[in-house]
């Protein structure tokens, strides 16, 4: 078993209350105009496209990595940025640096700085087998901070709205490639996608020269980490009747319930690090950097 980090999504965004207008059908450096989004045909999470009347889709010209820029703000969002992108990429691809710069580089021309809006960061735990990885991450993960899922479905699991500052989606990524892409896989991928908006989280980023050498070691354990019980402890619960293969978070609520055990003492006193996922993400977390050799871009 091994882990990737990456960037999956980067929004970002323009300061002001004006207007911001740009010759779209020119494409972007390295992307091509593909069109205006079309919200009955195109697939997009980010409900804040819906606040823009011009929602116009790019495609990078060599991978195929999407872009999609929002101006011209509808009535009612008139607290909306003047100017809204997101980079998207897919699972055989990066969103890279350079690509960012030579955009962000472009808008400057307009007189428009570019800020990080929304960072989607995916951390995958990869098997070359097929190895049931949603379920056992599933039963693994305790959420960071977050108390109960707000959605669950039958391959992904929500945690935090929206709207929060910051979410945590589990999903099967196996089943996402094969459905979406019609990309099947031989081995098995689980992927948790961390989703952090940096205005809400004081700014801990704010330009994507900020970004190229952030350290995503805090992710873990602050907003996830991967567990399992203690073997003397699982023997205990299960002799009293407790079904040790739920969830993490559903396990706590009922050792809360019936004997009255704090979280925190929960946490401390029945779990350790999962064997196969802890270290590996831990390291994968640790080791990535969005771009080292950032500066050679920045003329």
């Amino acid at each position: 078993m091994e882990a990737r980090v990456k960037l999956d999504k980067l929004a970002l965004s323009a300061r002001g209350k004006g207007q911001i207008y740009y010759p779209y059908q020119d494409g972007l450096p390295n992307y091509h105009y593909d069109g205006f989004f079309n919200p009955n045909v195109d697939k997009v999470e980010d409900r804040t496209v819906f606040k823009y009347e011009n929602v116009v889709k790019f495609k990078h010209a060599e991978n195929g990595n999407r872009l999609i820029v929002c101006n011209k703000r509808i009535k009612d969002a008139p607290n909306a940025s003047p100017l809204y992108l997101i980079f998207y990429t897919n699972y055989d691809h990066i969103i890279s640096y350079s690509d960012v710069h030579l955009v962000v580089k472009h808008f400057r021309q307009f007189h428009v700085n570019l800020r990080v809006s929304q960072i989607h960061l995916a951390t995958d735990l990869i098997s070359d087998q097929r190895a049931g990885l949603y379920a056992s991450v599933i039963g693994a993960i305790k959420p960071g901070f977050k108390r109960q899922p707000s959605r669950i479905y039958d391959t992904s699991v929500y945690f935090g709205k929206a709207i929060s500052s910051n979410a945590l989606i589990v999903y099967d990524k196996l089943v996402e490639l094969a459905k979406e892409k019609g990309i099947h896989l031989p081995g098995d991928v689980c992927r948790v996608e961390t989703r952090l908006k940096p205005p809400k989280l004081f700014n801990f980023v704010q330009t994507i020269e900020d970004l190229v050498v952030q350290d995503w070691s805090f992710v873990y354990p602050k907003y996830f980490s991967l567990h399992q019980l203690k073997p003397e402890l699982e023997k205990g619960m299960e002799s009293i009747g407790i079904e040790c293969g739920k969830p993490i978070w559903e396990l706590r609520d009922k050792m809360e319930d019936r004997f009255g055990i704090m979280s925190s003492n929960f946490y401390r006193d029945y779990l350790m690090d999962h064997s196969s996922f802890s270290g590996p993400v831990r390291d994968a977390l640790s080791d990535y950097r969005w771009c080292l050799n950032y500066k050679q871009f920045q003329s």
